[in-house]
């Protein structure tokens, strides 16, 4: 997925500063609340673990997409720095 690897690259570059990074990745995965994994969410979890990235999203919070009789939960946050993830809550509004 090219959108990772920009943000690889991005990460790269800043080094070891917090980083907070929210994005549309259209991803499904179990980890943030979906019934099922696809492609997308495989990568995305390779993504969050290589770069070791700490997922905001909570598997149990609402929908972040709703459209008609279609949900889901394709807005995703993630940060960089375990003392930034102290600091962090995170809901859906």
């Amino acid at each position: 997925m090219e959108t990772l690897q920009e943000l690889v690259s991005i990460l790269t570059d800043l080094g070891d500063k917090g980083v907070l990074i929210c994005a549309d990745l259209n991803a499904h995965s179990r980890i943030w609340g979906y019934a099922n994994k696809d492609t997308r969410g495989a990568q995305v979890e390779d993504f969050l673990l290589a770069q070791q990235l700490y997922l905001l999203n909570e598997t149990n919070s609402s929908s972040t997409f709703e459209h008609f009789d279609r949900k889901g939960r394709s807005d995703l946050s993630f940060i960089k720095g375990t003392d930034f993830a102290n600091s962090c809550t995170w809901e859906v509004l």
